[in-house]
């Protein structure tokens, strides 16, 4: 009886010791994500001297499907940028079982790595921002909240749900608990302790607001940089 009780003991030990070591892989994963997006972001506005931006209908795809050419494990699948994501032009890359590495973990087509949206962003359909423009203390991408959507749909998240979601517990809406991923637009990504109080936050992702902010009032709430 006391040896079959030790071995389930040592199963359990063993069990959450994976869990654990794996739910550190994944978060320190985020980070290095986020940073492979800015690198190809970087490449896009190189070319195009602008950032990408969502296509709207009738050719609706999102400004992760248009940085996908500078993507090394997507190039040999068939696509069309002029194309909606679910047009039967895309359909080959659109069923893939996993979306680009930088972009979605292994075996999933829903997106880690996303933008914040909305008003006074550099992502607003309005505006044709390049990175020249930008404060580098403006947060660029997030990597760690939860997503229900594939990574060529053109949705993110809007910054006010950004600010709810960073400021407060935010259970159920963080990849891992308590901790999120933000890359400023000169490609520094700090991996932060939430919740962050929400008017320290929410200048970071305004354009305005950012060009007068200073991203050391974050440093109480910073865990790490990523390797």
């Amino acid at each position: 009886m006391a040896a079959g009780a030790m071995a389930i003991a040592i199963i359990l030990i063993a069990f959450f010791s994976w869990r654990a070591a794996n739910n550190a892989w994944t978060c320190d994963s985020i980070g290095r994500m986020c940073r492979d997006t800015f690198v190809t972001l970087t490449l896009y506005n190189e070319l195009y001297s602008r950032l990408p931006k969502d296509n709207r209908p009738p050719h609706a795809n999102s400004w992760r499907f248009q940085i996908q050419r500078f993507i090394e494990d997507v190039h040999t699948q068939p696509y069309e940028l002029d194309a909606s994501w679910e047009a039967s032009e895309n359909r080959s890359m659109r069923e893939q079982r996993s979306g680009p590495h930088c972009l979605t973990f292994p075996n999933s087509v829903i997106p880690v790595v996303v933008a914040v949206v909305g008003p006074d962003t550099c992502w607003t359909e309005s505006s044709q921002v390049s990175f020249g423009q930008i404060s580098d203390d403006y947060i660029m991408l997030v990597g760690g909240i939860e997503s229900n959507f594939h990574w060529m749909e053109p949705k993110d998240v809007g910054s006010d749900d950004f600010v709810r979601i960073v400021s407060s517990e935010a259970l159920g809406e963080l990849v891992c608990r308590n901790r999120i991923h933000v890359c400023f637009a000169d490609g520094d990504v700090w991996e932060l302790r939430t919740p962050v109080p929400a008017n320290l936050i929410r200048q970071f992702v305004q354009l305005s607001q950012a060009a007068k902010a200073d991203r050391n009032v974050l440093l109480p709430f910073k865990i790490s940089d990523p390797t």
